[in-house]
């Protein structure tokens, strides 16, 4: 059966991967993000047959009056959305492994402004059996320096997504919480580049999920309409750990962690890590 499916971000990164798998699945996709290539348009092109609507829409979702009218205007090429996914832009994601104190804790309100406006004005176009998903943390890629930050940001988004949740719920209408934390890598450079040697470990331990595994078992959430998905053992222990431990204790934990996933994959081939 074909669907309708709205997803941002999604001219890199997890949103392009999701996108390429609706696409393959025969659905219908508007798709959002701040800019796309002509590499990123080719790509999900040529996975589309001739009966499928591919829309690309520029936008930044903090522009809540050019979002809004953006959104209508996918809603006119290809109708009412039965699945909105809010993935935040890689180019917004990658800022938080980098940047400094103050544009770090920036970037997280940024994202929350973000997920706040797609939501108000997806809401509107959503009806009965539709499905709404928020993909929003990405703390395993964060320094410990900026823990506190993205779980406050987490908890902002999380108890957003549950307010949601009981107001659509009477309109027959899901809502999904997404952790995402394993994207993006960073690159060699910037991992070299990068000050904090935290940022380096944690990042280490969530190259252990590769690419194809992230987007099955994102689909895999997304399709049963959980209200929690958290991607991947080591995510959701990483992501636990963060939550109840000092900021000074997760470092020699992580490291363990990271020590025994080293054993593990001694036994493993060496293509299941590759992207």
């Amino acid at each position: 059966m074909i669907r309708r499916v709205f997803i941002t971000g999604a001219n890199s990164g997890l949103g392009f991967e999701l996108a390429k798998q609706y696409i393959k699945r025969g659905d219908d996709v508007a798709l959002f993000d701040i800019r796309f290539s002509q590499q990123s348009k080719h790509a999900l092109r040529t996975l589309s047959d001739d009966s499928q609507y591919i829309e690309f829409f520029a936008v930044d979702m903090a522009d809540t009056q050019t979002l809004a009218v953006q959104v209508n205007n996918a809603v006119v090429a290809i109708g009412e959305p039965e699945v909105a996914i809010y993935c935040p832009s890689t180019k917004n994601i990658e800022s938080l492994a980098k940047h400094s104190d103050t544009n770090n804790h920036c970037s997280l309100q940024a994202n929350i402004i973000r997920t706040l406006n797609f939501s108000a004005v997806i809401r509107q176009y959503l009806t009965m059996n539709s499905h709404l998903a928020l993909i929003t943390s990405h703390a395993p890629m964060t320094p410990f320096e900026y823990v506190q930050d993205q779980r406050i940001a987490d908890d902002v988004i999380l108890n957003f997504a549950k307010t949601q949740r009981q107001e659509l719920k009477p309109d027959g209408i899901k809502v999904s919480v997404i952790y995402a934390p394993e994207t993006p890598y960073l690159s060699e450079c910037d991992q070299h580049n990068c000050a904090h040697t935290n940022t380096k470990i944690i990042n280490k331990v969530s190259r252990y999920l590769t690419q194809d595994c992230r987007v099955t078992r994102l689909m895999r959430g997304l399709d049963k309409q959980k209200f929690m998905v958290i991607l991947g053992f080591q995510s959701r222990l990483s992501y636990s750990l963060s939550r109840y431990l000092p900021a000074w204790m997760m470092t020699p934990v992580m490291k363990r962690i990271i020590k025994h996933s080293n054993k593990n994959n001694m036994l493993r081939s060496p293509n299941e890590h590759t992207r």
